[in-house]
């Protein structure tokens, strides 16, 4: 068994770590997973020369990783680790197993790498494009850096068609829920009348709705008796 080939660099991925006091800028490190720290360590050492191991202390999560020397005698090393914002438990599991790993010099080559530096506005438009994310980061590191793609602007004449067809969808959907929720109202001879449905709402809002909460807030203040007319026969 070659412990050093513990400490061989491997491949890795790219994270946020934190973020400047004014929120401007983003601060990445580098990290592998606590599945490559495991297939590291039965590479390494074979399935069954390690193994893990967990203790509280004092409220905090400790993980230990063992491993068979000489065949007999067992080796353990041991690292606290923390919660994680995508998963308290499981992350704080996995955090901890991860710097138990660094004891033994897995994932230790990361320490040595710079923190890339981006924008937030760059880092928001690369948050779910992992690779694009990764390839990025490596530019920084060895200065060739290119920034993203700036995604293009929408003509101003199309942001107000949108918004058009939202309102409009919006109002339609609010005449559909009322007359739904209020179908008891209504008989053969009379009926819950749009332009009116419009007119509560504008005057209730000053304007028409945008979101759906505004619209929940007018529906809730119109009384059926004030939209209802009657149907000519």
């Amino acid at each position: 068994m070659e412990l050093k080939k513990l400490r061989e660099p491997m491949s890795y991925h790219w994270k946020i770590d934190h973020y400047s006091k004014d929120k401007k800028w983003a601060f990445m490190s580098a990290y592998i997973d606590a599945r490559q720290a495991r297939d590291v360590l039965d590479e390494v050492c074979g399935v069954g020369n390690w193994q893990s191991d967990y203790k509280d202390v004092k409220g905090n999560l400790y993980c230990g990783i063992g491993i068979k020397i000489n065949n007999d005698e067992w080796v353990w090393k041991w690292d606290c680790g923390k919660e994680t914002d995508i998963s308290s438990e499981k992350g704080e599991a996995s955090d901890a197993l991860k710097r138990a790993c660094v004891q033994w010099g897995i994932g230790r080559f990361l320490y040595e790498l710079k923190s890339p530096m981006f924008s937030k506005e760059e880092t928001d438009k690369l948050k779910f494009k992992p690779d694009q994310l990764h390839a990025l980061c490596e530019q920084k590191l060895k200065g060739k850096y290119t920034p993203p793609p700036q995604e293009p602007e929408q003509p101003k004449e199309s942001l107000l068609s949108q918004k058009g067809e939202q309102c409009e969808k919006l109002r339609q959907n609010a005449y559909t829920s009322y007359c739904n929720k209020y179908a008891d109202k209504v008989d053969a001879t009379h009926k819950f009348d749009q332009s009116k449905l419009d007119e509560a709402m504008r005057k209730i809002l000053g304007k028409m709705p945008t979101t759906k909460a505004e619209v929940a807030t007018a529906l809730g203040q119109i009384k059926p008796e004030d939209i209802i007319i009657e149907l000519p026969f």
